[in-house]
């Protein structure tokens, strides 16, 4: 009876460890917010997808569009997604009043956001004098007054128009807005298509143009995350970098995926736009330090760009909004 017993036991155990390994390795449902609509710039996170490569690392991955960076940050910070793609302006705003986020692995080093206008825009100050448009909680509300404060300009003198970025385009398409913040590897492209047919030119001014350097484009997560789940985040980052290294080599293959989630895009304005997106991410900085690293030169400069422009008082320190040791260099 007792040899009965034993053998139950062990069969019973063997049972319980069974179905204890298939829950542990079940990948965890997860949310990367972005913070623009799907354009082609996001085509490495559905190829990571399509590939397995956030499963292989214990991830099942869901990717959603959001209006701008400052949402990014409020939506992270709240528990409402694991990952968020954020300029590095808005994330050091969202720190300084308080969120709990840091980035922990960089996307696209030097942004490539802009204005976009049908008229060339010669100088800062004539800024000041047109209506420029931004969603709400864009980027651009963010890094424009940074950059008027660089050369010595008034802020506050600008003249925003607020609306979704569908209506932006339409509003300068007709000249009711003169330039809004876009980004040269999505809304460019877009407006470019909608403007040709009727004769109209699309102008680009990147904000490198007028002096700013502050970090482009990075993923960030709650700092819980980051101290009780490292392995999620360190399993993202890798299965990332793995992603766009597979649609830095083929453009081609990584638009096809995008446009297989998204059907509604369009396949050769989404083609064109990762195609700028290659460009703002293959720079000499990323050949020299590796595809999501950010050395803390660059983050203490965000954070100084930052402070002076938005007059912060807080003493913030790079290590508060950038967490080391997630990239695996």
């Amino acid at each position: 009876m007792a040899k009965y017993g034993r053998l139950a036991f062990l069969a019973l155990a063997l049972i319980l460890a069974g179905g204890c390994g298939t829950s542990a390795q079940a990948p965890k449902k997860s949310t990367l917010l972005l913070n623009y609509a799907l354009a082609g710039r996001h085509a490495p996170f559905f190829v990571g997808i399509e590939k397995g490569y956030y499963k292989e690392v214990g991830l099942d991955l869901q990717v959603l569009p959001s209006s701008g960076s400052g949402f990014v940050a409020t939506a992270v910070d709240g528990g409402q997604a694991e990952f968020g793609l954020i300029e590095a302006t808005a994330l050091i705003q969202a720190v300084a009043k308080g969120a709990k986020i840091k980035m922990f692995q960089a996307f696209v080093v030097d942004t490539p956001n802009g204005l976009a206008s049908l008229k060339p825009i010669p100088d800062l100050k004539s800024l000041l004098t047109i209506k420029i448009g931004s969603p709400a909680t864009s980027s651009t509300k963010s890094i424009m007054p940074v950059i008027m404060d660089l050369n010595g300009l008034d802020p506050e003198k600008l003249q925003w128009v607020t609306a979704n970025t569908a209506s932006l385009i339409t509003l300068v398409a007709n000249g009711s807005v003169d330039a809004f913040g876009a980004a040269l590897d999505s809304d460019v492209p877009v407006l470019e298509k909608i403007l040709k047919p009727q004769g109209k030119k699309v102008f680009y001014s990147p904000y490198a143009k007028w002096g700013y350097d502050g970090l482009g484009f990075l993923f960030m997560a709650k700092t819980s995350l980051l101290s009780e789940r490292p392995q999620d985040a360190k399993g993202f980052a890798s299965a990332t970098a793995k992603a766009v290294a597979f649609s830095l080599a083929n453009p081609d293959a990584a638009t096809d995926i995008m446009v297989k989630y998204n059907p509604t895009l369009d396949r050769e304005t989404t083609f064109i736009q990762w195609g700028y997106s290659i460009e703002a991410i293959e720079t000499p900085y990323k050949k020299q330090h590796g595809f999501g690293n950010v050395t803390e030169d660059r983050v203490l400069r965000s954070i100084e760009l930052t402070k002076k422009a938005f007059k912060l008082d807080n003493d913030i320190k790079p290590d508060e909004v950038f967490a080391k040791g997630f990239t695996g260099n």
